[in-house]
């Protein structure tokens, strides 16, 4: 799948890497932290390192301290590094006053919600692609999988936003 959404033999080589960079980063957060769980701060962090620029805050994150299982590390990793590779090439970060806000928040109950939210600004207007891509299918199915709950994309002319949200006891549990 990768492959066909390939422009060139050198966009395939950068995208593959891309997604290795993404890989090696989150499981090298897992592993520092001892190997069955991390901080959701700092795998957000590893993941989207790549992408900030030097002096610059064109991507900000915040959200409270939470623990989760290397599978829940490893999805999220894979789709944070889907997100920006898509504001590179039509979003926020491909103008140099792009911005991203990455946050999560957990909602207040007896089983709370993980809800995290990626949302653009600064970016050319935003149009809703014509055909859906690998990317997104991968990260309905691989998301929808772990969190239960089918993510959100909205494709305002303003900004492109996306929303995942599950229940926290489902996230947290290990296989």
């Amino acid at each position: 799948m990768t492959r066909r959404g390939a422009d060139s033999v050198d966009g395939l080589a950068a995208y593959f890497a891309g997604r290795l960079t993404a890989l090696s980063n989150v499981h090298s957060v897992v592993f520092n932290a001892g190997g069955d769980e991390a901080r959701l701060n700092d795998i957000i962090d590893a993941t989207v390192a790549p992408y900030r620029a030097e002096g610059r805050s064109n991507i900000r994150s915040s959200g409270p301290d939470i623990m989760v299982p290397r599978s829940v590390a490893t999805t999220l990793a894979l789709c944070l590094h889907e997100l920006a590779t898509n504001a590179i090439k039509y979003g926020a970060l491909s103008r140099p006053d792009g911005q991203i806000s990455l946050e999560w928040e957990l909602s207040t109950g007896p089983d709370p919600l993980l809800t995290i939210t990626w949302t653009e600004s600064g970016g050319p207007p935003v149009v809703e692609p014509a055909r859906v891509g690998y990317g997104t299918r991968y990260m309905r199915s691989a998301l929808t999988s772990v969190f239960g709950e089918r993510p959100e994309f909205s494709f305002d002319p303003e900004g492109f936003r996306f929303v995942v949200r599950g229940p926290l006891s489902r996230l947290v549990q290990k296989p």
